[in-house]
């Protein structure tokens, strides 16, 4: 009887089972709400006219490759509300002519393709172009798998919205580039963004309305190297007192013992008889206390000559020595042969 009802159960899951399948495929992960689009959170841009005049230009094909119809929102309608939230008259005079050229998707075999084209022509007051632009764009996405018309009509909402977005960064981008003397304004495009940078200003150099600069205030202190301005106080500089000399190495600096005063009987001489009277010391008295030189204020900054080392003394030229003297010659010696005869009155 259990084996019975275990089978009947079975064969039933068995049978159920492809309905189960069906009921599985369905178009529950689909998204089927579709909010409009709108641009309100931006900014509106703002031309000098009085009117904007909105035209389209575009008509769907017919040939069976448009797929603007199966579009939640189809890409004309989402261009000229783009239209609506964005451009604004803020002008007394001319006229601005929007034309929506293309708009569309078509399918191309297995792959959709988005276009959007739309111009922008400024009429003056007497009829003449004054301005033009031209802002395009185009995506590309492949078909997805799934065929059903659920599925078919949240792809085709996707790409709408991604191509009308682009289309409006597009479009702005186009008008400040080429009607800047158009716009009214320059604030950003998004609602509480920052301002557009405000126009420079001539300041005159001289007269009552010239900024002073380089004046510090009165009493702040002037950096090093910068030179006064005229007229400001000179500032004042403190001297900074000398620091204390630095104690050698190995050398501590003690003061002396002092001598006590009125000690008249202590001894300065070891006793003996060293040729003064003995018992009879002579007094020391204690010498005046060394007065130190009184330091002279050093400047702040003081300039130390640099220790330049003296050239060494040239060593003295060598002295040559005397030379010998030289002995006198003898005197010759009388050859009594040379000598000349003697006169007759002297004899020898």
């Amino acid at each position: 009887m259990r084996r019975s009802l275990f089978r009947h159960m079975l064969l039933g899951a068995c049978l159920s089972a492809p309905f189960l399948l069906v009921g599985c495929s369905s178009d529950e992960g689909v998204p089927q709400n579709f909010p409009p689009l709108r641009y309100t959170y931006l900014a509106p841009i703002s031309l000098n006219v009085s009117s904007i005049q909105t035209e389209v230009a575009y008509t769907p094909s017919q040939d069976g490759t448009s797929l603007d119809a199966m579009s939640p929102e189809a890409p004309v309608q989402a261009v000229q509300q783009m239209l609506q939230d964005r451009l604004v008259a803020g002008g007394g005079s001319g006229t601005a002519t929007v034309t929506i050229n293309t708009a569309s998707i078509n399918r191309i075999n297995d792959t959709a393709v988005g276009n959007i084209s739309v111009q922008v022509a400024v009429i003056s007051a007497d009829g003449r172009q004054s301005g033009y632009t031209q802002a395009s764009v185009t995506r590309t996405r492949v078909l997805p798998d799934d065929t059903s018309d659920a599925a078919l009509r949240a792809f085709l909402y996707a790409m709408t919205s991604d191509l009308v977005n682009a289309e409006n960064v597009e479009l702005e981008y186009q008008i400040r580039q080429h009607l800047a003397g158009w716009l009214v304004g320059g604030s950003s495009a998004v609602i509480g963004g920052p301002a557009a940078p405000a126009p420079v200003q001539a300041v005159p150099l001289g007269g009552p309305g010239a900024p002073v600069i380089g004046v510090p205030a009165a009493g702040a202190p002037m950096p090093l190297g910068a030179p006064a301005p005229l007229g400001a106080p000179a500032p004042v500089v403190m001297p900074v007192p000398p620091a204390a000399p630095a104690p050698m190495p190995g050398m501590p600096m003690t003061a002396p013992p002092a001598v006590p005063q009125g000690s008249e009987n202590t001894p300065t001489m070891p006793s003996g008889d060293l040729g003064l009277p003995q018992g009879n010391p002579v007094p020391l008295t204690a010498p005046p206390p060394a007065v130190p030189p009184a330091a002279a204020p050093s400047p702040a900054y003081q300039l130390v000559p640099a220790q330049v080392p003296a050239a060494p003394a040239p060593a003295p030229a060598p002295v040559p020595p005397a030379p010998p003297p030289v002995p006198a010659a003898p005197a010759p010696a009388a050859n009594p042969a040379t000598l000349p005869p003697l006169p007759p009155s002297i004899t020898p």
